[in-house]
């Protein structure tokens, strides 16, 4: 036999081991095929829901929407909640700034909705209107059949979104509690006791969070860092204000008064811009206008510095430091018991809730002298340390708020020394004082009233004595006015 011919057993051998490598083959095909099917419905099942029930395809791509209807109604979103005050409800402390800062983008082509996907405001059967990741700093994609919506309903779709990620984690992707919440704040008659109402309702046992800027945390996850109260967010969103202020004094009669000032008139203003809103920092700036019985002239110039200091069970707390300097007033106050410059340091705390309002504030005002001369004699006016407490405290309704405040004040010695020899030392002396308070409040304006009187002192011891023209005032007392328009 040769060695090319091949015995029967061996062919046979030969087809049964090629019939196995066959059937080996066949099984890990038809495995390859079982393992990628797998993985990719694995993968597809992996991909993350965002809030409203998508995948998060379509949120690939659009261009970057910078004006137009979309920015014109997110702004006035905006401004609607900024009225409402939304940030000093519990777990709405970001809403403003995710409203504010959220990447707006402009998608090229509609989406479907998926079968059974709960869309809520964003969408209906025919086609989707906006979507967004539901974490806080996403950005918020709006369809061409969002274009097709009228204002009002623009606007609640950027709530709506804005709310998908500003919410506790835990609920940011229930559409059900986000509708009725954006319902509460976009209603034309929504108010801040209805919204707080709805916010408790359907968030009920959910810890009051925030997200503090800059930090950002996975949906069903919570950083320690990120974590504080929702209304230690800027307590007003319009912080920075202009004020128109007149007062008119109480004076004694006018030989009891050291310089008669029948009246001021004063602009202020304060800036913030500076920090951010858990610490803002801003700058104000007073101009004065006096009328005195018998001229008018201009008073001091008051500069200050104020910042926020923090929050404390619901407490805002901030400080603040200011310089009135009457060595820019005219020769009259120079020559005056009123015309030294008086440095002020001060600590405020302030809780605001939905129908009352109270306010502690302490303050210091620094020793100082003024002199004066009065037919070739020369007169030298030495005030000691001013201590200032003041409680304010109010009621409020739809905008009202009514209340009054006290004042004690306690003083070192008030000391007047003469070149003839006159010398006039009052020691340690006491005013307490009290007075009404009323303000109304629309928008950005308000328009506030107050008097103020002194009830008791020091005998021989008036607002004269106390030599802070700007602060404390002169006399026994006064009734006054302002316009304030924030931004």
């Amino acid at each position: 036999m040769s060695n090319d011919s091949v015995s029967p057993i061996s062919l046979n051998a030969l087809l049964k081991h090629r019939t196995r490598l066959l059937r080996i083959g066949v099984g890990v095909g038809i495995g390859l095929v079982l393992t990628l099917g797998l993985t990719t419905q694995t993968a597809f099942a992996s991909i993350t829901k965002i809030g409203n029930g998508d995948d998060g395809g379509d949120l690939e791509g659009g261009k970057l929407v910078k004006s137009g209807i979309l920015i014109e109604t997110r702004n006035k979103a905006l401004d609607r909640v900024r009225r409402l005050g939304t940030e000093n409800v519990d777990n709405l402390g970001t809403l403003i700034p995710e409203l504010e800062k959220s990447d707006i983008y402009l998608v090229t082509r509609d989406v479907a909705p998926k079968m059974g996907e709960d869309k809520g405001m964003e969408g209906t059967k025919d086609g989707v209107y906006a979507r967004t990741f539901a974490e806080p700093h996403a950005a918020t994609r709006f369809f061409p059949a969002a274009l097709t919506l009228n204002e009002e309903q623009l606007i609640a779709l950027h709530i709506h979104e804005a709310l998908h990620r500003s919410l506790p984690a835990q609920v940011r992707e229930n559409e059900d509690i986000v509708t009725k919440i954006t319902l509460a704040i976009a209603a034309p008659d929504a108010s801040l006791d209805r919204v707080r109402r709805v916010v408790a309702a359907e968030l009920k046992g959910q810890t009051p969070v925030a997200q503090t800027e800059g930090e950002v945390s996975a949906p069903g996850s919570v950083s320690a860092k990120a974590e504080i109260r929702a209304s230690e967010t800027v307590r007003a969103s319009r912080p920075s204000s202009v004020t128109y202020t007149y007062k008119s004094f109480f004076l004694p009669a006018k030989e009891k008064s050291s310089y008669p000032i029948d009246s001021v008139h004063s602009v202020t203003s304060v800036l913030y811009p500076f920090g951010i809103w858990k610490s803002a920092f801003g700058l104000g700036m007073e101009l004065s206008y006096l009328k005195t019985p018998d001229q008018q002239l201009m008073g001091p110039l008051n500069l200050s510095a104020r910042v926020r200091l923090g929050w404390v069970k619901d407490y805002d707390i901030s400080g603040y430091v200011s310089h009135s300097l009457n060595s820019y007033s005219a020769d009259e106050i120079k020559n005056s018991p009123l015309g030294r410059d008086v440095t002020t340091v001060g600590v405020n705390l302030r809780r605001d809730e939905s129908d009352f309002y109270i306010e502690n504030n302490f303050s210091v005002a620094l020793s100082g002298e003024a002199d004066r001369t009065i037919s070739n004699v020369k007169y030298t006016y030495e005030y000691g340390n001013v201590y200032a407490a003041t409680v304010r405290a109010g009621g409020k309704h739809k905008g009202f708020e009514l209340g009054g405040f006290a004042e004690v004040v306690l003083a070192d010695s008030f000391k007047v020394r003469g070149t003839d020899d006159y010398t006039k030392d009052s020691g340690r002396f006491r005013i307490i004082g009290i007075g009404p308070e009323f303000s109304y409040t629309k928008d950005a304006l308000k328009f506030s009233t107050s008097a103020r009187w002194v009830i008791d002192s020091t005998p021989n011891i008036g607002l004269d004595e106390v030599g802070d023209l700007m602060g404390r005032g002169i006399g026994q007392g006064f009734v006054s006015g302002s316009a304030t328009l924030r931004f």
